[in-house]
């Protein structure tokens, strides 16, 4: 059964790794851990000590959690609809200044279609 041969066996393929070096010369990688990278903004103490209390307390209290949940809803909502209001003004100011204008002088303008 010739289909059952190794790649190993064959003659007209040789590994990569075989062209490298003998096998007893080479050196297996060894598995394991390798430390952490701790960048500047995770050592500093107060980054440290915000995930420590998020570790001990906000993950093991899901009440906690469920209400910082809820508070960052209830700020996003508040953030949208100050946004949605300021731009209302906006509008309201613009219409009211512009359009002012445009309407006391539309008989002057260049273009006879209103906007």
């Amino acid at each position: 059964m010739p289909h059952l041969i190794s790649n190993l066996v064959e003659k007209s393929y040789t590994p990569f790794t075989a062209k490298l070096a003998p096998r007893h010369l080479w050196s297996k990688p060894q598995l394991g851990r390798k430390p952490q990278k701790v960048s500047r903004f995770g050592a500093d103490p107060t980054v440290k000590r915000t995930w420590r209390f998020i570790r001990t307390w906000v993950a093991q209290n899901h009440k906690l959690y469920y209400t910082y949940v809820l508070l960052c809803k209830a700020l996003n909502d508040l953030l949208t609809s100050l946004i949605i209001g300021a731009f209302g003004v906006y509008q309201f100011w613009w219409y009211t200044c512009v359009g002012y204008y445009r309407r006391r002088n539309h008989h002057v303008s260049i273009s006879n279609d209103r906007v």
